[in-house]
């Protein structure tokens, strides 16, 4: 259940089942979409919900997805 009051956890790329499933479970976290047409769509919709960004070194968080998230607030690396 996402609750409103959390803030929207935007997870980029594969991560660790583990971190997937804590997120899953304990945080109003998606999954950014990796077709371009569906990511596209999403972020049209969603991008200024997302306050945070979940990744991993080797996919990141580029600056051209960061200049799409006008109210991303923090990008964890695991």
């Amino acid at each position: 259940a996402v609750m409103s009051d959390q803030p929207l956890v935007l997870q980029v790329g594969p991560v660790m089942p583990s971190l997937a499933e804590a997120l899953a479970t304990g945080f109003a976290a998606e999954r950014l979409p990796t077709d371009p047409a569906e990511r596209s769509a999403y972020l049209a919709e969603r991008a200024g919900e997302v306050e945070v960004a979940v990744t991993t070194y080797t996919v990141g968080v580029g600056t051209e997805l960061m200049a799409q998230l006008p109210n991303l607030k923090a990008v964890v690396l695991f």
